[in-house]
């Protein structure tokens, strides 16, 4: 009787970006018991780097050349082999398997010529993650566009519909080229980062502006990252063109609330020293146009506008929408309670106080860090403010002020002659805030007063969604080096995912052996509460933080893609601390390994984004793009099965709890119930079938 043989199963594993640093457990186990190992010359030096001895066990085949014969070739040495029913193929690919990937291409081809072999995707970190970690950009809302290839016909149309895109180019277009493209196209001042080489030692990351990147050329594969909600390009471009502040009253949408008046905001802006990553309050904030001058200048730094009147608040928010800003947060509040509770400041603009002008000074001066000056500007227009102010900083130890009084004058008509006439005098009070209090003085929940001569790193780490394979080595390596690990929950004393992993790789004595701290991080929508739990998770770890000891914050998944850790990297961050991105596996791309469908291929686009509230957010999104992701999307599947239940012109998956043992894999005609951790995954079907 014959010996029935094991059937053959084909791996299409991602590698990461290059670095042995990113290889995940999961792809080093398969490709350790595989019979033949395809890959590109540069990752089987990245084999014989991890694995010295491997080609003595392992036939290695290097597939440089002639990728798209790949499919044929892997058929016909299985042909010709009297074992072709036996051991396992791996096929090594760089970065994510589903991501602009030969994957894509490869598994429909195996498809075609093997129907009876098993194709199985390991997902990778792909060098987008890597790119966006390592310029510490979350980028859950980032659209992803291959020019490598095929180039989509609308893509500078797609890139100005979005608020962040990564382009991925070659030959043609070059890097080159595409940025001349991007300048040509209006997009010049917007804010861009390039990655060459990324996670090699020869690794180089550039940041500046478009137009500014265009003049020198770059490596072949390079990665081009665009921040079009850091840089206001709409607002720069359609409602004020020009670099220079005083942008014109009337642009403005104005009620019954007083405005700063351009001459004086353009005054105003340029006492204010802003530099481009500032952290600016704008103390009450009126219309917001001291706001808008500031967000336009500071495009990697946010600006908060504080105030209390609900009119205001409402053409705050009118405004920085016109101008297409999204690093303004309007604080609907009493300076007094609003204050404690933002990241320290850089710069402060005090417009109005409501007769809370000691109180806004003291907790100034209480916010200033050690060894960094904030930069105070307010104006006032009656006498007794001033005096108000300057006894205020004096008695705070504030004695580096100066103070001018400021007076335009207009011409007016009168009659057939122009006269001049004078608007309201205005005196302008300037102060560099100072401080030599010692970090010990802060409270637990005023961030902004921690400092250290000598701090640790806040460092937040991707653990993958849920397998403890699919975690990187560079992640493995500071979890264990690290003393203090911080562990995010929704509510205290509840079981932590992320720690469930980690412990994995741990011995009870290495975890046993670090301090682990829990950080609360509740679901719910009350914003206060929200930011106080923020700020109150920030000082816990600004206490090991400033003492010299580094934290490593474990998240699920990556940690630029709807993580908590967002929230705590800003804040940390404002509070003078080092923090580090280091990527981990989202859960889409472990989903489409998982449900063997590819995210992306040449010439498409990718989405990325929460569940949409309603069918025409759902519409909307499908209509920007090839393939959507939609995270965290058990409780609106109702919303999405309305609208593409039958719909033959997508492919839909929707895998709930992605690796681990309660993981379910449907199509919308599974009415399950589904957990938080659903993730939905459409792709345009450009076949109009499943197959």
């Amino acid at each position: 009787m014959a010996e029935e043989k094991t059937p053959v199963q084909v791996y299409l594993i991602g590698m990461g970006p290059g670095s042995a640093d990113y290889v995940l457990p999961a792809a080093l186990k398969i490709i350790r018991r595989s019979k033949t190992v395809y890959a590109s010359g540069r990752l089987l030096k990245l084999l014989e780097e991890i694995e010295p001895h491997m080609q003595e066990q392992i036939q290695l085949h290097r597939i440089d050349q002639d990728l798209h014969n790949l499919a044929p070739l892997i058929h016909d040495q299985l042909m010709q082999s009297c074992e072709n029913t036996s051991g396992d193929i791996a096929v090594l690919v760089t970065g994510d398997s589903g991501y602009f990937s030969l994957a894509g291409l490869l598994r429909k081809q195996l498809a075609a010529l093997m129907p009876e072999i098993e194709i199985i995707s390991i997902p990778g970190i792909s060098s987008m993650q890597y790119l966006a970690s390592s310029a510490g950009i979350a980028w859950q809302d980032i659209e992803s566009i291959s020019l490598h290839g095929r180039v989509p016909k609308n893509w500078l149309r797609t890139v100005k519909q979005s608020s962040a895109s990564i382009l991925l180019t070659g030959n043609k277009p070059d890097m080159q080229t595409v940025l001349k493209q991007l300048e040509d196209a209006g997009l010049g001042d917007q804010q861009a980062y390039i990655g060459e080489n990324l996670s090699y030692e020869n690794e180089k990351i550039y940041q500046g502006r478009v137009s500014d990147l265009s003049c020198q050329s770059y490596d072949t594969l390079s990665l081009l990252l665009l921040l079009r909600d850091r840089q206001n390009t709409n607002g720069k471009h359609e409602l004020w063109p020009w670099q220079t502040p005083g942008i014109s009253d009337d642009l403005f949408v104005r009620g019954e609330v007083p405005m700063t008046k351009q001459d004086m905001r353009a005054i105003i802006i340029s006492e204010l020293h802003l530099r481009n990553d500032s952290v600016v309050w704008d103390v009450g904030a009126g219309t917001g146009s001291v706001s808008i001058e500031a967000a336009r200048i500071c495009s990697s730094g946010h600006v908060y506008a504080i105030e209390r009147n609900s009119e205001a608040v409402r053409l705050i928010r009118s405004n920085a929408a016109n101008f297409a800003l999204s690093n303004i947060s309007v604080v609907h509040e009493t300076a007094h309670r609003a204050l404690p509770e933002l990241p320290a400041p850089d710069c402060v603009f005090i417009g109005g106080s409501k007769n809370e002008l000691p109180s806004i000074i003291r907790q100034i001066v209480a916010r200033a860090r050690q060894n960094h000056i904030v930069r105070l500007v307010m104006t006032a227009i009656t006498l007794e403010t001033i005096p108000q102010a300057i006894s205020e900083l004096n008695g705070n130890g504030q004695n580096n002020y100066d103070i001018k009084q400021i007076t335009v004058n207009r011409t007016s008509a009168a009659g057939d002659k122009t006269m001049m006439r004078p608007q309201t005098p205005v005196w302008v009070l300037t102060a560099d805030i100072s401080t030599n209090v010692s970090a010990e003085a802060g409270t637990e929940s005023d961030v902004g007063s921690e400092a250290a001569a000598a701090p640790g790193c806040l460092f937040g780490v991707g653990v993958g969604p849920g397998d403890p394979e699919l975690i990187t080595v560079r992640a493995l390596n500071l979890i264990r080096d690290t003393d203090v690990l911080a562990v995010p929950c929704s509510e205290s004393g509840r079981e932590s995912m992320a720690l469930n992993i980690v412990a994995a790789h741990l011995s009870p004595a290495q975890l046993a052996g670090k301090k682990i701290i829990d950080l609360e991080f509740p679901m719910i929508r009350d914003k206060n509460l929200l930011r106080q739990k923020h700020h109150q998770a920030a000082a816990e770890v600004i206490k090991y933080l400033k003492t010299g000891k580094s934290v490593v914050f474990i998240t699920i998944g990556d940690p630029g893609v709807f993580s908590t850790y967002q929230y705590l990297a800003v804040l940390v961050g404002a509070a003078g601390y080092n923090t580090e991105t280091i990527a981990g596996v989202p859960a889409f791309c472990a989903a489409a390994a998982r449900a063997s469908i590819n995210l992306t291929e040449q010439g498409e686009t990718l989405k990325i984004m929460a569940a949409p509230r309603d069918v025409s957010e759902l519409e909307e999104a499908l209509s920007q793009t090839d393939t959507l992701v939609l995270m965290k999307a058990g409780q609106k599947l109702p919303v999405i099965r309305q609208l593409l239940t039958n719909d033959k012109r997508y492919i839909v998956r929707v895998v709930d709890s992605c690796g681990l043992p309660q993981e379910k894999i449907n199509d919308l005609r599974h009415d399950d119930n589904y957990s938080y951790f659903t993730t939905v995954i459409i792709r345009k079907n450009k076949q109009n079938t499943e197959a």
